[in-house]
């Protein structure tokens, strides 16, 4: 344990630098009932919030599709989101994007390319459902520098998108791999609700 404290490593580090084989729900330290759950938010929240601590992230959320949308779900419990909802002046959920209007949306890119995309600019992300002006506020109060968008796959219909931010600049390549799993974990929760 020296030698994890010494490098200041946390959960996936720790075990890579063992050679630890990961069971994906251990890791996000979800209970089997939890699973089970008919709570589709209890399951997505405690994931988002438990995948963010592991991979050392600044941040994440979850969006589904509803309808011709993209609707906002989850996102991580962070000291920062108090104060982002205010600066946007509404309720998570209702933020969305158009699947068939707002194609330069890196979610939207992602949700029907089917691939991630990688970002330095949260506007990729959140512009239209904010606006331009609330994005680079954003980006200063959360330290956002780079981020990088999944689809969430569940037996070949897409169902929604997971992002994830950093703050600092970086290709995701380490956690790539993870998140690529985490995408289709939950991608199953959801298609059993």
């Amino acid at each position: 344990m020296k030698i994890v404290d010494a490098l200041d490593l946390i959960g996936i580090e720790s075990a890579n630098l063992f050679g630890v084989e990961t069971n994906l729900a251990s890791l996000l330290k979800i209970p089997n009932e939890l699973l089970n759950s008919k709570n589709l938010d209890e399951i997505l929240s405690k994931a988002v919030n438990n995948i963010i601590f592991e991979l050392n992230l600044l941040s994440a959320f979850i969006t589904l599709k509803k309808g011709n949308k993209l609707f906002a779900q989850i996102t991580t419990d962070r000291w920062f989101i108090k104060p982002v909802l205010e600066v946007i002046g509404k309720p998570f959920t209702e933020l969305n994007v158009d699947l068939s209007q707002d194609t330069n949306n890196f979610c939207v890119k992602a949700f029907l390319d089917r691939k991630p995309y990688y970002t330095e600019n949260l506007d990729d992300v959140t512009v239209p459902a904010v606006s331009k002006t609330v994005s680079k506020m954003l980006q200063k109060l959360t330290g956002f520098k780079s981020g990088i968008v999944f689809p969430i796959i569940h037996e070949d219909e897409c169902l929604g998108i997971f992002f994830v931010g950093k703050n600092f600049i970086d290709d995701h390549k380490a956690e790539i791999p993870v998140i690529e799993e985490f995408t289709k974990y939950i991608g199953e929760a959801i298609s059993k609700q």
